[in-house]
Formats: C-alpha cells, structure tokens, sequence
C-alpha cells in the first residue's frame, strides 16, 4: 500500500494547529511521517464496536495513541491523552488509542484497559495490517490524522517527559508552545487554572 505525499493544504484548521502545539515534538526514529497519506480502515475497539477511519471526515482532527499491555510508556502517557480528550471534546477532534500487537487480544486489551482505567476507545489491529501499512514502530507515541486531506499532521510522544530516551517526573515549561497561543487561548488557559481553586463555571 503506497503512501503518498501531499503536505500542500494540510494544518489549516485553528484546533488541529493548537493540538499540534500541545505536543512535543519527538525526536525518535518513526517510518511514517508529517504529510503522509493514509488509507481508510475499519477496525473493531476493545468492546465490539467498529469505527471506520473515512467515517470521522467532518472531524478537525483523528488522534491515536499506539497502545501495547504492558507498555510502561502507554500507560504512563493514557492519562494526558485523556486529559487532551476532554480539553478538545468540543472541538470535533476524535480521541482513540491503537492495539497491533499480535500478542494481545480484545479480552487483554480490555483488562489492561480497565485496570489502568483507559476511558478510550481502543482499536485492535490483530492482523497488523494497519501497524504495518502504517509503518508504526513504537507503542506509546502519538500520530495525529488531518481528516481534510488523510495526511499524518504530526508524529511523536506526547510530551517530552515520556519518551523511549527519557522518563520525566514532569513534562518541561510549555512557554515556547504559547508563542502559538491566540488571545482566547491564553484567557482559556487562565481561566481552566483558576476552575480548582473554586468558582463556578461550566464543564471541562
């Protein structure tokens, strides 16, 4: 299955942009890259349900997290990708993670699931057509899909602080990434900080 280049329109909607720069860019060796075509598929998750990657095409983004059992780099990185789940809930960006591994099944997958309380849909790939047409080559890092043109708009871990090279406490400053940040991005970050500290405000 050829993957075609086409980078020429890619990156064009506001929130695609700003989940691009909520992630780090990773520098470990990946095969598929940023602008990269990807074919359609359809795959069942963790509790029989079947999702169709052409279905999500009036979505603004499709972001997978390549999920493995026993990964300690999966599980350590579910938690932020829910969080980046919920913070984008209502900007049509669709959250999934990824199983290719042929040792795991749908049985596994769903009891690793539910013992690192992973709230998220989780496709299984046991044949790994789609790991392999993909090129994927570790669990635990991100690639996110522009549904506009199906190109891989981004590839990469998380953040910098869960990488295969290192393991953080912590995720360093985001300041370099709020150079993108608009003017309601900024009043939308200040606002959601204050929210712990009491003070109503709806959800999120």
């Amino acid at each position: 299955m050829a993957l075609l280049i086409d980078i020429s329109d890619s990156l064009t909607t506001i929130p695609l942009l700003q989940l691009i720069f909520l992630l780090f860019i990773s520098f470990g060796l990946v095969a598929i890259e940023p602008g990269d075509r990807v074919e359609n598929f359809r795959l069942i998750d963790q509790k029989g349900n079947s999702h169709e990657l052409f279905y999500f095409n009036d979505q603004k983004a499709l972001v997978f997290l390549v999920q493995g059992n026993g990964c300690p780099i999966a599980r350590n990185a579910a938690p932020r990708f829910q969080e980046l789940r919920d913070i984008y809930s209502d900007k049509e960006v669709q959250f999934f993670m990824l199983n290719s591994n042929l040792q795991d099944n749908r049985l596994t997958i769903r009891e690793e699931a539910k013992e690192y309380k992973f709230d998220l849909r989780i496709l299984v790939d046991d044949s790994q057509i789609i790991g392999e047409s993909l090129k994927l080559s570790r669990t635990g890092e991100v690639f996110i899909i522009n549904p506009k043109n199906w190109s891989v708009a981004y590839i990469g871990a998380i953040d910098d602080r869960l990488t295969y090279e290192n393991q953080k406490e912590k995720a360093v400053s985001y300041t370099h990434l709020r150079a993108h940040e608009t003017r309601e991005d900024r009043v939308w970050r200040r606002g959601r900080g204050k929210k712990k500290g009491g003070g109503g405000g709806g959800g999120g």
